[in-house]
């Protein structure tokens, strides 16, 4: 089948939607955006994640299309190629962003203690307030962080394993090609 690579990312991409469905369902959502850290964080890797799987889905789709025999094929091979290493890039970036929210969350975790007041209760309840919402910002902009730059890497993959199958069989060709040429020639 000539499109394998590009079912491929769309399970994937089915999978992903079905993840993001549960995550609505069990509100998950409103514990990621309910922080300062997490929205600011959050919605840029989330953001990332769309754009850059929006572009392996249409690299996917055009390097379904390749037989051996396309005159423009190693041309069209480098320029998905370069796509994939900002790919790459983007899935390294989404994980770093993934930590950055967890030190940011930790930063307002610990800011929480400053204001702590020995013997009043008050303080108490604002510095266990500081802290669950520190702590929930770290570990929801790590969890997207991580699960965004997984699934990019996935796809990325996909494509490289595509690649790299293109160009052995193209390489064969030649060789093939050679060896007749060579048999012609004696």
């Amino acid at each position: 089948m000539k499109r394998n690579v590009f079912l491929r990312w769309l399970l994937l991409v089915v999978l992903i939607i079905n993840s993001i469905a549960t995550a609505l369902v069990l509100g998950l959502h409103t514990a990621l955006f309910s922080t300062t850290a997490g929205t600011f964080v959050g919605v840029i890797i989330l953001g990332l994640l769309v754009i850059n799987t929006i572009k392996a889905g249409k690299d996917s789709f055009d390097i379904s299309g390749f037989t051996t025999d396309t005159p423009e094929l190693l041309k069209k091979l480098s320029r998905i190629k370069n796509h994939n290493t900002i790919g790459k890039f983007v899935s390294a970036l989404c994980m770093g962003l993934g930590m950055l929210g967890t030190v940011c969350g930790i930063i307002i975790m610990f800011s929480g203690f400053g204001g702590l007041t020995l013997g009043d209760p008050n303080s108490a309840i604002t510095l266990l307030e500081a802290v669950s919402t520190g702590f929930g910002a770290a570990l929801y902009t790590t969890l997207v962080g991580l699960a965004s730059s997984i699934l990019l890497s996935v796809q990325c993959f996909n494509i490289d394993f595509e690649i790299q199958r293109i160009r052995n069989a193209h390489d064969h060709q030649d060789n093939y090609k050679k060896e007749i040429i060579d048999k012609d020639g004696e």
